[in-house]
């Protein structure tokens, strides 16, 4: 049943709905791979791009399957980023972000993984695609203020701040964009944001950098996790708002943004401030080819 879920997500992805044949053997060869090695497997990304991947790396596997896994907001970073930006990974994972931003484009990261597997994962996703001059790496979280929190363990791209002292977790250093940015004296242009759940604190202590001209993009995820530490996630919506940014949702192929009333309840939302600047910049942007299907 669960192998019948997976293809059927695979081929309704857009990548899977415009070459199935290169998707299903995609599919097919992990599968088959990941049943008899029992070490972490070198996989072909984007262009010369590489990643490490074993069983049950979620968010790394869908990649192998459908080039991006997620599509939308992957495809927006890759036209919308320039060699010369900067771009920061808040919830980094093993890097697939990273990799796009800083290999296949050439611009400069700041990645923030506070797991220490899978922070290990992405110091090898970086010393494998050689960026290491590109990626700037930090084995710690983003939150509201400087210090140390206790965060989960071996639940993947899952993990996350722990209050419950039942839950099994570590203790690990926090700080926040605000003092980043200050401290490194360097602003993105772009910022991704996945820390499930915890998007309200890292946005308390982005006050600055917000406001910022600099930045003219965020993806982040604000699909109700936020719930499980009694958070409002329309309130992050409403400060996005308020600090001159307007939600919407993009299509790749045809390069279009679409203005939204309300943030995504399911997934990711893009965030932009200048309509204008950011529809030229993904207009102009180069054509990369994922699985056999032209972005």
């Amino acid at each position: 049943m669960q192998l019948y879920k997976n293809i059927k997500h695979l081929l309704r992805h857009p990548i899977g709905r415009r070459n199935k044949l290169k998707s299903l053997a995609s599919f097919f060869k992990w599968q088959f791979a990941q049943k008899i090695l029992q070490s972490p497997v070198l996989m072909e990304f984007i262009e010369d791009g590489v990643f490490l991947v074993k069983k049950g790396m979620t968010g790394a596997t869908g990649n192998i399957y459908s080039g991006l896994h997620e599509f939308e907001e992957m495809g927006f970073l890759l036209h919308f980023l320039k060699k010369e930006d900067v771009f920061f990974d808040v919830g980094a994972n093993v890097g697939s972000y990273t990799i796009l931003a800083s290999k296949v484009i050439g611009a400069t990261s700041c990645s923030f993984e506070p797991s220490p597997n899978s922070f290990k994962h992405l110091e090898d996703n970086v010393f494998l695609n050689r960026i290491q001059k590109k990626a700037l790496i930090f084995n710690q979280g983003i939150g509201a203020e400087k210090g140390n929190i206790q965060f989960s363990i071996n639940q993947d791209t899952i993990n996350h701040v722990v209050f419950d002292e039942k839950e099994e977790s570590i203790s690990i250093k926090i700080t926040t964009l605000d003092q980043h940015i200050e401290e490194l004296n360097i602003i993105p242009a772009l910022i991704k944001i996945d820390v499930e759940g915890f998007e309200t604190e890292v946005i308390r202590g982005a006050d600055s950098l917000l406001l910022n001209h600099t930045l003219q993009a965020v993806i982040m995820e604000l699909n109700g996790s936020g719930g499980r530490y009694g958070f409002d996630e329309e309130a992050i919506h409403q400060k996005m708002l308020g600090s001159g940014f307007k939600a919407y949702q993009y299509e790749p192929f045809n390069r279009e943004l679409e203005l939204r009333k309300e943030r995504s309840l399911h997934g990711n939302t893009i965030y932009i401030k200048d309509f204008k600047k950011t529809i030229e910049r993904l207009k102009e942007a180069r054509h990369f080819e994922v699985m056999g299907v032209t972005v």
